[in-house]
Parts: C-alpha cells; sequence; structure tokens
C-alpha cells in the first residue's frame, strides 16, 4: 500500500532577550501556509519543504501536507500562536488514521512561553499521539540548541551542513531517504546527541573560511563512513536563548543504540572545546570600523560594515544607533545606510512627502 507521509514545519529562533513577543501575526508576516497551498508555495525552491517533497515523489509515498510556518527572529513564541501551530500539526496526523511517517522542517531553536524546548515538546506530543512505530524525521538549523527530549522522540534529526545556510534541500533529502530506509526495516535508527559546557563555540559554525566548524564537520563526515553510523550533525547552537541546553552540540544518528555512537560524539564535542577560543572573524568596535571605510574611501573602495550585535537576523531590534552616530562623526558623505527600524521617522517622512527636508 502507498505510505502516506505527513510533512509540517514549525519554525523559529528565540532570542529571549528580546521584549516583542512571537504571536500567530508574526508568522502570517513571514510564512504561514498549509495543506495544498504547501506544495505550491515551495515546489522547486531551495527548501526542507521541496526536499521532502522530492523524497515521497522518489518513494512514491503520498504526501500529507499540514502547516508550515516561519516567523522572524524575535522574542518567546506565544503560548497561544504554539498550541494554535502544533494543534493543526497534531490533528493532521490523524485526520485520515495515523500516517505511516512524519517529516519535520524545524530550526531547533524555539522558545515558548510555556516551554524552554518547543521542539522537544512538539516531538513528544506527536510521539504520544502516534506511537513508538512511526517513524519521525527532523531537520534542523546549524543555529539549534539540541536537547535530549528532541533526540529521544525523534528517529532522525540531520541539521544544516553550510552558514551561510545553502544545503536546505540537500539535508532534507538526506533526513527523507533514511526514513525511507526505516520504513523499509533496512534500519532502526537511534539519536545520541552530546553537549560541551559552552555557550557558543565552533566559530559561531561558520563554514565560508578554513576554520572548527569546518574540522568538525571533517570528523563527522570520517565517522560517518562507518556501517552503524547513519548521520552525524555539528550543530554551532543559539546563544542568544539563555535556556539550559544552550549551546553547540553533535548528533549522531545511529543503527540501532550503540555505546561506540556517544564515545564518538564526545570526540568531537572534545574538540569543540580545544578550539574554543579560535575565531575566524575579529568583532570591531564602531570607530574602527569606520577608519577602516575612510581608509578605503581614499582608493574609492567600497567597504560594508555589518552591525552583528544588533542583527534582526538574530532577532535583534534593528535600531541601535551607535555605528550610525559613528558614521555621522567621521564626516563620511557616500554612505548608505539600512535597514534601520524606526517607524516614527518613516511616519514623517510620509507626512512631508518627496523631496521635502525634514530633521
Amino acid at each position: 500500500m502507498t505510505k502516506r507521509v505527513l510533512i509540517a514545519g514549525f519554525k523559529h529562533e528565540t532570542n529571549t532577550f528580546s521584549i516583542l513577543p512571537t504571536d500567530i501575526s508574526s508568522y502570517r508576516e513571514r510564512a504561514l501556509f498549509s495543506g495544498a497551498e504547501v506544495a505550491d508555495v515551495f515546489r522547486d525552491t531551495n527548501s526542507e519543504i521541496a526536499g521532502f517533497m522530492d523524497v515521497a515523489e522518489r518513494h512514491g509515498w503520498q504526501p500529507c501536507f499540514s502547516v508550515v510556518a516561519d516567523a522572524s527572529p524575535s522574542g518567546r513564541v506565544t503560548k497561544e500562536a504554539y498550541e494554535e501551530i502544533t494543534g493543526r500539526i497534531l490533528a493532521d496526523a490523524v485526520a485520515d488514521g495515523p500516517v505511516d511517517a512524519v517529516l519535520l522542517q524545524l530550526h531547533g531553536a524555539m522558545v515558548a512561553d510555556h516551554t524552554d524546548d518547543g521542539e522537544g515538546l512538539l516531538l513528544r506530543l506527536l510521539r504520544q499521539k502516534l506511537g513508538p512505530s512511526v517513524p519521525i524525521g527532523a531537520t534542523l538549523d546549524l543555529h539549534a540548541n539540541v536537547t535530549d527530549d528532541m533526540a529521544r522522540y525523534a528517529d532522525v534529526i540531520i541539521s544544516y551542513r553550510t552558514y551561510p545556510h545553502i544545503d536546505q534541500r540537500e539535508i532534507a533529502n538526506e533526513c527523507g531517504d533514511l526514513i525511507a530506509r526505516t520504513l523499509a526495516g533496512e534500519i532502526t535508527p537511534v539519536c545520541t546527541v552530546r553537549r560541551p559546557p559552552m555557550v557558543a563555540g565552533v566559530d559561531l559554525g561558520r563554514t565560508t573560511a578554513p576554520g572548527p566548524m569546518r574540522d568538525a564537520l571533517a570528523m563527522a563526515s570520517t565517522l560517518s563512513e562507518k556501517p552503524t553510523t547513519l548521520s552525524v550533525s555539528v550543530l554551532a547552537g543559539f546563544a542568544a536563548a539563555d535556556i539550559p541546553d544552550v549551546g553547540p552540540s553533535v548528533i549522531i544518528v545511529g543503527d540501532g543504540y550503540d555505546v561506540a555512537h556517544r564515545v564518538e560524539a564526545d570526540r568531537i564535542v572534545s574538540f569543540i572545546w580545544q578550539t574554543r577560543e579560535i575565531r575566524t572573524v575579529e568583532p570591531s568596535t564602531s570607530a574602527e570600523a569606520v577608519a577602516v571605510a575612510q581608509e578605503k574611501a581614499q582608493v574609492g573602495a567600497p567597504v560594508v560594515i555589518a552591525d552583528a550585535a544588533d542583527n534582526p537576523g538574530g532577532g535583534g531590534y534593528g535600531d541601535s544607533t551607535r555605528l550610525l552616530h559613528a558614521l555621522f562623526e567621521s564626516g563620511l558623505e557616500r554612505v548608505a545606510f539600512g535597514a534601520f527600524f524606526d517607524p516614527e521617522t518613516v511616519a514623517a517622512c510620509h507626512a512631508a512627502g518627496v523631496g521635502s527636508t525634514v530633521d
């Protein structure tokens, strides 16, 4: 009989230091799709959902699309939003009788009002709903904070291996194929997660230059060649989530439980600890960065300055004036500054009209 596989997504990178709540409107502003529209939106994209669709087509499965939700990084997910989205996923998992398998697009750093472990709770609720025999596969962002519950209730967990992230579809295909092998009775996957006592590590996950993250991934690739090792993921963690399990981690998906997987994961964890001081990018002060721009401006070379301390991509507000102040003080004239979150000033500009000058 044709296998029915639930495909769903519930993502958020939660900065617990942000005062901005992540409610259901936050998801509507970025991504909140369900049912048949999921296939239309994500087909032929470099996304995990597209990768899951690839797997379903390759193995002749009937995809059962539930909700796919993603909100921009910000504060804790409200209990109402969390329960609405998870409720829809749980209902769809048994709407026409229990599905044969589940494929989830997760982030791995979700914190809600009522739980520090958004993904772990979702996986536990799914496991309670479906029982122990329905395989569950999940993909994670490289900046996930992986908890014991996430490893306990999922059969397969695989994270991105690139930062900037460009392998979402590839990772989803890998995850889905392991679930296919599980359904065929070829393997019995078990997740092992290990964490060093660190808030941040592996150079924050950067893979664009030689450094700790690429070295750790090379170690993981070597381990993946062992017969009982199905997948090895190295995660940098997300330090802006103030929770007990914050930080880097290593996940090994093995064919059955084997204490050797824990030993192998600990070897990479030890490497993460030993390389904790290594950085491929050293941050500068605003004044230092602007000084470089002044120097380069004399020869006509462009300079890009990233205000990493107030990064909306990590839940920052995007309203810090320190870099802007340093640019004014420098006297530099040919400057493009953006983006900046200041609704009051934007409203004043709109009110003044095109061509006006306002203070």
